[in-house]
């Protein structure tokens, strides 16, 4: 079968691909100048809210602001860096309560990125989603489960499966049967499920008693 396009087709497209992408983030860092404008005003001189997931030491006096912009209405792409940035476990007492709150309110969207956009429009809710794993503490359980249980949240709770998993708890154990035949979560509840059986049974050993 011959080759879609020629050497040089290739390289124009390829060029074009890279200056619309280039075009998109333009646009995303315009519509993220107001969060941006209120970062620099404490210090942090930043890009893109997708910067602070690196910066080296914890930034406790920007998640007010980060909270706050993460209700606006920015591309989804801005919001996923801005839901990445809260995902640190230092930030849990600031950031726990309000995060799960704009999770839960958070509409649960599907399909592929929209022409002239970078990243699928569930995506913002997809990282709040990781942002709560990361942030969550083992007293953070029954909460965690909570959000589990809840059909409201979508495909956006598969990410907290093995958040719940690592639990080594009965009340963990019990939560994941119960919901091993959702239609959302079925497939990674059995698989984890799956792998926490295998676990208990090589600690049992092949005579039962545990070794």
């Amino acid at each position: 079968m011959s080759n879609l396009f020629t050497d040089a087709e290739l390289k124009a497209k390829l060029e074009t691909d890279r200056r619309q992408r280039e075009m998109i983030i333009e646009r995303y860092r315009r519509a993220e100048s107001p969060l941006l404008d209120e970062l620099r005003a404490i210090g942090f001189n930043v890009r893109t809210a997708w910067d602070l997931r690196e910066w080296q030491e914890p930034y406790q006096s920007a998640i007010p602001i980060l909270i706050e912009h993460l209700t606006r209405d920015y591309p989804p792409n801005v919001r996923k860096g801005i839901a990445m940035a809260l995902g640190k476990k230092w930030a849990r007492e600031l950031a726990w309560e309000p995060l799960v709150k704009i999770y839960s309110m958070e509409p649960n969207l599907s399909g592929p990125a929209l022409a002239g956009e970078i990243g699928a429009p569930s995506e913002p809710k997809d990282q709040m989603a990781v942002s709560i794993s990361e942030m969550a503490k083992p007293e953070d359980l029954k909460e965690v489960v909570g959000l589990l249980e809840n059909p409201q949240n979508g495909m956006s709770r598969v990410l907290l499966v093995r958040k719940v998993a690592r639990s080594g708890s009965e009340y963990a154990f019990e939560a994941l049967a119960r919901l091993s035949s959702d239609p959302d979560l079925k497939e990674e509840v059995a698989l984890v499920l799956k792998s926490k059986l295998r676990r208990q049974a090589k600690k049992l050993g092949p005579s039962g008693a545990r070794t």
